[in-house]
């Protein structure tokens, strides 16, 4: 009898904690939102936060958010550092199936943004301040975000073309780059930490951290969102080959394309084999031997073991460069291993092969830069110290541009935006500190 008794009271347990859980399901409704302009144009990185909580989330980069709320909760904020603040209260009598579906419209804050207006002088100094350097920078909309070091102390700001700074966030001196995933939020990253960067209307703020290895395994692998799915980069042996895939709805692995260097692989399973025979015979050779140092011999060969590591390591290692560009609804694979540039529709099907060659030819520096808003790829050369980009066309795959970036010899970090390449310099008259420069390509 005691023991029914327990069983009855662990019963009776069991079905009011089912009860609750179902009455707190209940008692929530799923929001699905999507925030554009006036013009009905996505806006990416807007928060929604509930009037008085905590809670929120942010916009993608397509304008949409999704997340729930309790019944009781009425009305939400939606912001952005671009447009005015907005506040809406919920009609619940528009949920279906405990979702309630919104689109919102913000209203731009004209007077406090400075478009970026190519100068009529072909090169220009942004963001002129001496004894500052700039480790990084990304675009954020129609300004620029900073990663510099000024008075010792690490500081994010948010600069328009005019050099008028909006936004300005100190962050720890271990933040060395800024990365955009492909959602396009934006991340200061340390050796050991990333940190997603969040914008609202007043503040520049720091959240989200999560551990580089976390980050580097789980984010930086994204390549492109598309409006139903995540493809994802994936190298494969001695960096080699690389695989582009994404998970349908069965959750099963579906590769878009696989590129693969066999000639490199192959050298490299070599490379890594006389390595590991060497290193087995140095282990073998010094055993018993005392100190190395009183062995000339051995110190000698344990140089060529330590030299072959570093050639499989600095050139064999070399990740296989094969990006992949979305434009518009289109994706652009360039798999340079087989000459080709694969054109993909929306639906990943594959429309056609456009054949090139402009990476056969020297002083091709091994990288192509995107200039989203014109869809424009160009390739990058480099000779003496000169960097020229090389429009290409992405019917033929041919070269039918050129453009160089004057006055400046070894130019890094190269963006384009709207025809205009930023790039950093390490600039002598600015004490040898990297300075941010634009030029338009005209």
């Amino acid at each position: 009898m005691v023991g029914n008794k327990k069983y009855n009271i662990l019963l009776i347990g069991i079905m009011l904690f089912i009860q609750g859980v179902v009455f707190s399901q209940n008692n929530r409704i799923i929001i699905k939102g999507l925030v554009v302009d006036v013009n009905n144009h996505p806006i990416s990185n807007a928060n929604i936060s509930i009037l008085n909580t905590l809670k929120g989330t942010s916009t993608n980069n397509k304008g949409v958010f999704n997340f729930s709320i309790n019944k009781g909760e009425t009305n939400i904020n939606i912001s952005h550092i671009s447009y005015y603040l907005k506040s809406i209260s919920l009609n619940y009598n528009d949920v279906v199936n405990d979702t309630l579906r919104i689109k919102v419209h913000l209203n731009p804050k004209v007077s406090q943004l400075s478009p970026f207006v190519i100068s009529s002088e072909k090169i220009e100094l942004l963001y002129n301040k001496p004894f500052i350097p700039i480790y990084d920078y990304q675009f954020y909309y129609e300004q620029i975000l900073l990663l510099l070091k000024e008075e010792n102390t690490t500081k994010l700001k948010l600069i328009d073309n005019n050099q008028k700074v909006a936004q300005e966030l100190v962050v720890g001196n271990e933040f060395k780059s800024l990365f955009k995933d492909c959602f396009g939020n934006l991340h200061c990253l340390s050796n050991d930490s990333a940190y997603q960067l969040q914008l609202n209307a007043e503040h520049l703020f720091v959240e989200f951290k999560c551990s580089r290895k976390k980050f580097n395994k789980v984010l930086e692998p994204c390549a492109v969102e598309l409006d139903t799915l995540l493809l994802f980069k994936q190298f494969g042996r001695h960096n080699q080959s690389v695989a582009y895939f994404y998970f349908n709805e069965k959750k099963e692995k579906c590769y878009l394309s696989i590129s693969r260097n066999k000639d490199t692989e192959y050298f490299a399973d070599r490379q890594l084999s006389r390595v590991h025979s060497m290193d087995k015979n140095l282990m073998h050779l010094t055993k018993g031997q005392g100190r190395m140092s009183e062995h000339k011999v051995l110190v000698w060969y344990a140089r060529d073991v330590f030299e072959e590591s570093v050639f499989y390591t600095t050139v064999l290692l070399k990740p296989l460069y094969t990006p992949l560009f979305q434009i518009s609804n289109v994706l652009y694979l360039f798999d340079h291993p087989n000459n080709s540039c694969y054109v993909f529709d929306e639906n990943l099907e594959l429309k056609t092969t456009i054949p090139i060659d402009y990476h056969l030819q020297k002083k091709w520096a091994k990288e192509l830069i995107l200039d989203k808003e014109q869809g424009d790829v160009y390739a990058k050369f480099e000779k003496n110290g000169l960097c020229y980009l090389k429009k290409i066309d992405l019917t033929t795959g041919k070269i039918i541009e050129s453009f160089k970036l004057e006055k400046h010899t070894y130019p890094t970090n190269i963006k384009i935006k709207n025809n205009t390449a930023y790039y950093l310099y390490k600039n002598h008259f600015n004490h040898g500190q990297m300075s941010l420069y634009k030029q338009g390509l005209y």
